[in-house]
This record gives C-alpha cells, sequence and structure tokens, in this order.
C-alpha cells in the first residue's frame, strides 16, 4: 500500500491494537497508559504515513509504539528519580534544622547540669525510683 489514507488506517488500528496496548503494557506496566500510547502512535502514524509512503504500515506502527512505549518508561524513571531526590533533600533539610546550634546545646547542657544536680539533692530512694522511671521506663 503505497498511499495510507483513514481507511486503512482505521483498518490496521482494528487488527493491530490489541497486540500493540500488550506491547506497551508490557514496557510501560500500566494498561491504561499503554492505551494512551498505542493512540498517540497512531495519530503520529496517520500524520507521517502518507509522506513516508509506508509498504508496510504494521512493522512502521509497531516501532512508533515501542518507542514511545520507552520513552514513557524513561520519562516516569527520571520523574522517580526527581522525586527520590527531592525527598531525600527535604529529609536532609529536616536534619540540619533539628541539627542543635551552639545556643541550643549550651541550653541543654545547662538543662542537663540542673537536672542532675536536683537528682544529687533527692533521697536515695526517690532518686532511684525517679531513675528507674525515665531511664528504665519502668511504672512507680
Amino acid at each position: 500500500m503505497a498511499h495510507t489514507d483513514t481507511a486503512d488506517t482505521e483498518a490496521l488500528y482494528r487488527r493491530s491494537r490489541e497486540e500493540l496496548v500488550s506491547l506497551s503494557h508490557s514496557i510501560v506496566g500500566c494498561r491504561m497508559l499503554a492505551e494512551d500510547i498505542v493512540q498517540d502512535a497512531f495519530m503520529r502514524f496517520s500524520r507521517q504515513a502518507d509522506a513516508a509512503g509506508v509498504d508496510n504500515p504494521f512493522p512502521y506502527i509497531f516501532r512508533i509504539v515501542r518507542n514511545l512505549s520507552i520513552d514513557q518508561l524513561r520519562r516516569q524513571d527520571r520523574e522517580r528519580k526527581i522525586i527520590e531526590t527531592s525527598a531525600a533533600d527535604a529529609d536532609v533539610e529536616q536534619v540540619r534544622e533539628r541539627a542543635a546550634n551552639p545556643e541550643t546545646t549550651l541550653a541543654s547542657k545547662t538543662d542537663y547540669n540542673a537536672f542532675v544536680d536536683a537528682l544529687d539533692d533527692l533521697p536515695v530512694l526517690t532518686r532511684r525510683a525517679v531513675s528507674m522511671y525515665l531511664i528504665e521506663k519502668r511504672k512507680l
């Protein structure tokens, strides 16, 4: 077929749609996305087929579907990496925000020293009870 018209394209679509969707689905892993890719491939094919003078259209459309599917897979991979990198960057920022600055460190040490001094002032049994509750997580 040296000249591809709309009727030929529609007939090719009806004959090969399921096989092409299966091909795309096996690459991208999503049936709905595969359906979209096959439709996009036929849109491209119908625009290019007349100019290209396609003699055997099935291998041509097969290649279009395969290439679009691989492009989509690469796009998904890039997006996943960007999202993972963004999440990792957010985690680093949270750690940085939680990291103590010198004033916070000094205040924490001061509070800790005051706590230890207060424990030392308690009677031995009371100190032991507080230690068991706070440090060993035992019930009173």
